[in-house]
């Protein structure tokens, strides 16, 4: 009886000690966004999707605007102490594309072009995310993260040529981040990589 009372005051000074060390607010978060287009894919899809001639003149294939929804993302984190967290944030874009082919003109005027491919694909961005907050506030912090991961490339073909559905290497860099609120909280973020280049804007929970 006694090694048993000695064995819960010992898990009661453990669970007190942890409760006392987690002293920083919610734990948990989930957030959703959207995200300005990830440039790094349309890249890839430029060189490995599209051909772009080389023909000088007469008749000469080149590459229509590649068009892009933008990045909507999904985010899950974890609070691993006052200034650290860790989360995993999935994205998804779909990217869409056509090879024109010019028919009269020279150089690099032209005066009729007609489609001759049209190309679409979907890529989703699944990447660990580690931040540090370095400013925390009442209802406001300002953070930077760094991830790595790796992106889904689907449905990646034209109209002439299928493609296998390729698994590559990802990176996302935020430089700056600010949220704002308390449970209920807003994000603006400025980041370059393979998630979205340039800023993202989102709206999340903390629990």
């Amino acid at each position: 009886m006694r090694k048993i009372l000695v064995l819960l005051a010992l898990a009661f000074q453990c669970i007190s000690a942890a409760a006392q060390e987690w002293d920083y607010g919610p734990r948990f978060e989930i957030s959703g966004g959207f995200g300005m287009a990830p440039l790094v894919q349309a890249d890839r899809f430029n060189s490995g999707y599209i051909s772009t001639g080389t023909l000088a003149s007469i008749f000469r294939p080149y590459n229509a605007e590649v068009k892009m929804t933008g990045a909507f993302s999904a985010e899950f984190g974890f609070r691993t102490g006052r200034r650290w967290s860790i989360s995993l944030m999935a994205s998804c874009n779909h990217v869409s594309g056509s090879t024109l082919r010019q028919v009269t003109g020279s150089g690099d005027s032209y005066s009729a072009a007609f489609k001759t491919s049209s190309v679409n694909g979907n890529s989703i961005a699944v990447i660990p995310r580690w931040r540090y907050d370095y400013i925390i506030k009442p209802g406001f912090r300002m953070y930077s993260s760094f991830g790595m991961g790796f992106g889904l490339y689907l449905n990646y073909h034209s109209e002439d040529v299928d493609y296998d559905t390729p698994l590559q290497g990802e990176v996302q860099l935020v430089p700056l981040g600010i949220s704002f609120g308390r449970k209920w909280f807003g994000l603006v973020e400025t980041g370059f990589g393979s998630q979205y280049v340039g800023g993202r804007i989102g709206f999340g929970y903390r629990f």
